[in-house]
Parts: structure tokens; C-alpha cells; sequence
């Protein structure tokens, strides 16, 4: 009697896998070679122009380091003073009831 359930726990755990084997096999060589296109989609319906960086690289000036420097240091300005805090008295319409 022990060793009737202990084959039929057995055998049921063996056809178990088998059944999820064949469901997993089926389904991933067709996932795995469209991964990414969704992505790459997406990314091309948002650009107007992909080339346009290539064309256009000449036309915008080039920043010195004078200018370059200065930018920076009112970048690091905006950290070290921030902007003083306003103080807001919030008033909620609609009465107390």
C-alpha cells in the first residue's frame, strides 16, 4: 500500500513536468526573437528626424571654456544660496461644516 502511493506521487510529479516542459518550450523561441522590438518601436516613432545630429553637429556654436566655467559656477550657485522659502497661508472655500 506504501509503495503504491509513493509510485503514484511519483508518476504524477514525472507528468507534471512533462506537461510544463512542453507548455514552456513552445512559446519562448518566438518571444525571444521578437525581444526589444516594442522597445526599438517606440524609440523610432519618437524621433521626427534620427539623422539629424549628424546633419546639423556644425551649426551650433561651439562654448569656450570662459563660458563654459561661468555656466557652471551659476550651476553651483543655485546649491549653495538656495532661494529664500515663501511662507503660504492655504484657505479652503467651501465653509466649516
Amino acid at each position: 500500500m506504501k509503495t503504491s502511493r509513493v509510485f503514484h506521487a511519483g508518476l504524477s510529479t514525472a507528468a507534471v513536468a512533462l506537461v510544463l516542459q512542453g507548455c514552456a518550450a513552445s512559446g519562448s523561441p518566438n518571444w525571444d526573437s521578437q525581444f526589444g522590438n516594442a522597445t526599438r518601436q517606440i524609440t523610432a516613432q519618437q524621433l521626427i528626424d534620427p539623422r539629424a545630429p549628424q546633419r546639423n553637429g556644425d551649426t551650433q556654436p561651439k562654448a569656450d571654456g570662459r563660458t563654459a566655467r561661468e555656466a557652471h559656477d551659476r550651476y553651483v550657485e543655485t546649491y549653495t544660496a538656495p532661494p529664500p522659502q515663501i511662507n503660504m497661508i492655504l484657505v479652503a472655500p467651501g465653509g466649516g461644516r
